[in-house]
């Protein structure tokens, strides 16, 4: 994992974090949402663009 950080909390209290996860000595690269709700419901969207898997 190249890094994860926390981009947001809204009204439903559900937390939001960006996470980037990077293939070690390459430039192949992708980055997730990851929200979880106060009730435990955890989802993932994948985020990473054609441009970026093509770096």
């Amino acid at each position: 994992m190249c890094s994860c950080n926390v981009d947001s909390v809204d009204k439903n209290e559900r937390i939001f974090f960006n996470i980037n996860l990077c293939m070690p000595d390459t430039d192949i690269c992708y980055w997730f949402e990851l929200s979880i709700s106060n009730k435990g419901n955890i989802e993932i969207k994948d985020t990473t663009s054609d441009e970026d898997e093509n770096m």
